[in-house]
């Protein structure tokens, strides 16, 4: 079995950004304050600025040398203060995630989009975060999608064996279930 590596720092592929902008603007569009609290590189933050939105903002437990827009090496879970952003974006480490999801629903005002592995949301533990009903909706991608450590472009892409969906939590959400869908990295 190999380390899990430092921080829980697996990273997306940029397609997968690209997926969640082709099924669902982001909310308010290109105008909204925009936060990844664990921005890694950038991937999710880069391909927003790419397609226009440019009030982004990055944050991360360590400086990975991100510097498209503003940057702040911050514990996201451990940053106190009443700033809040229109929405927050992320793929936050597996481990924290649901404190994250928690503290993102805090610090926002209209939606969280989490990149997840499906499996978060068979879990009982996590039953008071679903029972919220902010959870809009869940984009699963049809590809299995491979994580790789640390910087994944440097490696070769292998198919991959996890399944992964944006889980969508929105302020404004008025249903007790979350609609389901099916998005594809491809175009």
């Amino acid at each position: 079995m190999t380390e899990r590596e430092k921080n829980d720092w697996y990273v997306e592929p940029v397609e997968c950004t690209r997926a969640l902008i082709r099924a669902e603007e982001i909310y308010g569009g290109l105008g909204n304050t925009i936060l990844d609290p664990c921005c890694g590189k950038g991937n999710i933050l880069n391909t927003l600025y790419e397609h226009g939105y440019h009030n982004v903002e990055g944050g991360d437990i360590e400086d990975r040398g991100y510097r498209t827009t503003r940057f702040q090496q911050r514990d996201f879970l451990e940053y106190e203060n009443e700033e809040r952003w229109d929405c927050i974006i992320s793929n936050p480490p597996y481990k924290h995630a649901e404190k994250i999801a928690w503290k993102a629903l805090r610090q926002s005002r209209h939606r969280v989009y989490l990149f997840l592995n499906i499996t978060f949301y068979a879990s009982m533990a996590r039953e008071d975060l679903f029972r919220l009903g902010k959870l809009a909706r869940v984009h699963t991608f049809v590809e299995r999608i491979t994580m790789y450590p640390g910087d994944y472009q440097n490696v070769s892409r292998n198919s991959g064996t996890q399944t992964y969906a944006w889980f969508v939590f929105d302020h404004g959400w008025k249903r007790p279930t979350a609609e389901l869908d099916r998005i594809s990295i491809k175009n």
